[in-house]
């Protein structure tokens, strides 16, 4: 596949790559840069509130021309933000994409931070926030990061109510200073796929962005912010709900290790084959199918995606008067697979599925788009397109069950459960 793709610094510190795919009339595009939570640890939602800021008018176009534009269009442009970089994903008509391009660079590049328009903003946001306050699963996920990282890590979250706190007090100066720091060229990629022309699409980005100024381009990854947990007490926490249907559970503990290296893939198959989202799974298998305790149950390695050091991640949904027992089989399979590790047919049928899912995914021009946006970001070569399945082909018991016992510590786990329990974890009545 690698052939298939185009890449081109078209200004310095804009690269753009795209791959035509067989999908006629649509281009799949994605764009992101370096401007995240990172940059600004006392204030976690500058980024963000920033990045809901760019559709709600620009100096050239205000938001009901700006809207219209898009909608009579057919174009789609959203924006958001995480620890390290802000996101564009876009889907746009091919016969509109010199419009697309110049709408995108504006709102870009020169939005336009209207009072009125912030003040809308920053009460959606705190709806947000709200709203996740109430969910079970977003409260157990948030204890889960507070107690595996120190609050300046980029994979910390800060509280609901800091959060709200903080977008209430925000001022615009705020989003217009880290706008002017970090808005720019310098670490800005643009991924496309779809019935896309590289020259033709490379011609309008150079055009649209051929003024915009430079901004700073990179990031310290971080490994030493992530706290020690003792003691089991500190270790298992529990999170009182009321009226809630359901108890989310999350169980894991932080993770350091590269992910350019064979042992980070070696690990996260190894996850997968222990909790991934098929039936085939050991989770799923025994504490839904032959248990009958939950809803939904996967594992997954998380918060590595740019290199800092992440955790692992088992969350699963239970019946209040459940959730104990399940936590219970679950830390039995845990265990079972850290002590003994995977077997041969289990590795040949994730192998298998990799390969399938990978097909799938790029047979997709939104998943193209995604897969060569994330190989950038992530300093891979465009080879790994074609290396990925290899990779993953390639590996041996050998490797899997060793990265298990390296990285995997069933002792340490850390338990959060959210839902409509007691302290002690009965259900209330």
């Amino acid at each position: 596949m690698k052939e298939r793709v185009r890449q081109t610094q078209i200004l310095p510190g804009l690269t753009l790559v795209s791959m035509r795919t067989g999908v006629k009339g649509i281009v799949s595009l994605g764009a992101s840069f370096l401007a995240g939570s990172r940059n600004t640890p006392k204030q976690e939602l500058v980024c963000s509130v920033t990045a809901a800021m760019l559709k709600e008018g620009t100096r050239k176009y205000n938001k009901p021309e700006l809207a219209e534009m898009l909608d009579s269009k057919g174009i789609k442009i959203s924006f958001s933000s995480s620890s390290t970089r802000t996101n564009v994903i876009a889907k746009i008509p091919t016969g509109e994409l010199s419009q697309a391009i110049e709408l995108f660079a504006s709102m870009l590049t020169e939005p336009l931070f209207a009072d009125n328009e912030f003040e809308i903003v920053k009460k959606r946001s705190i709806d947000q926030i709200l709203e996740q306050k109430e969910d079970t699963r977003a409260r157990a996920s948030n204890l889960f990061l507070d107690k595996i990282y120190e609050s300046s890590h980029p994979n910390h979250e800060q509280s609901f109510d800091e959060s709200i706190s903080e977008v209430s007090n925000i001022k615009i100066s705020a989003l217009k200073n880290f706008h002017n720091q970090l808005y720019g060229l310098g670490s800005m990629i643009i991924s496309a796929a779809g019935d896309v022309d590289h020259e033709q699409l490379a011609s309008l980005i150079r055009k649209s962005f051929t003024k915009t100024g430079r901004r700073s381009s990179s990031y310290a990854r971080e490994s030493g912010k992530v706290k020690r947990l003792s003691k089991i007490g500190e270790r298992n926490n529990i999170l009182t709900m009321a009226d809630k249907a359901n108890v989310d559970l999350i169980m894991g503990h932080p993770i350091v290790i590269d992910i350019h290296s064979r042992e980070y893939f070696a690990l996260e198959t190894a996850v997968e084959i222990m909790g991934g989202n098929d039936f085939g799974a050991r989770l799923l298998r025994i504490v839904r199918e032959e248990n009958g305790l939950t809803y939904g149950i996967s594992a997954k390695l998380g918060g590595l995606y740019y290199g800092d050091s992440g955790y692992l991640h088992i969350g699963g949904i239970f019946a209040p008067s459940l959730w104990q027992k399940g936590a219970e089989i679950t830390t039995k399979v845990v265990k079972d697979w850290a002590s003994k590790g995977v077997t041969i047919k289990e590795l040949a049928r994730r192998k298998e599925m990799v390969r399938g899912e990978y097909l799938v995914q790029l047979s997709r021009s939104g998943g193209m788009e995604a897969e060569l946006l994330r190989l950038l970001e992530q300093d891979r070569s465009l080879d790994f397109l074609d290396e990925y399945p290899k990779l993953i082909a390639s590996l041996t018991l050998k490797e899997v069950n060793p990265a298990i016992k390296k990285y995997i510590h069933p002792d340490q786990l850390i338990t959060v459960a959210a839902g409509s329990i007691d302290e002690k974890g009965n259900p209330l009545k």
